[in-house]
């Protein structure tokens, strides 16, 4: 059975209609969350700055693990190497 959306063209489904033209009311989407965003529409720049702050300290830290993974590594090789030479 297929179905169609009705949208009322603000974001919110009112009803479903069905192939055999039967419209089964449908429960109103989740209105978006509009904290992020002023009263004119605008993105809020604090918001931006600690988003781009928090996604920096991730890579840095990824950066970080990669390193001190890849260093354990050599020291290990280089202790292998030692041992068995």
């Amino acid at each position: 059975m297929v179905v169609q959306r009705k949208d009322s063209g603000n974001g919110e489904s009112q009803a479903v209609e069905n192939i055999d033209g039967t419209i089964v009311p449908m429960l109103k989407e989740r209105p978006r969350e509009n904290s992020r965003i002023s009263k004119d529409d605008r993105v809020d720049i604090n918001e931006i700055s600690k988003r781009n702050e928090a996604i920096a300290n991730q890579e840095r830290r990824t950066l970080y693990k990669i390193a001190g993974i890849i260093v354990l590594l050599i020291i290990a090789i280089i202790f292998l190497l030692y041992f068995f030479s």
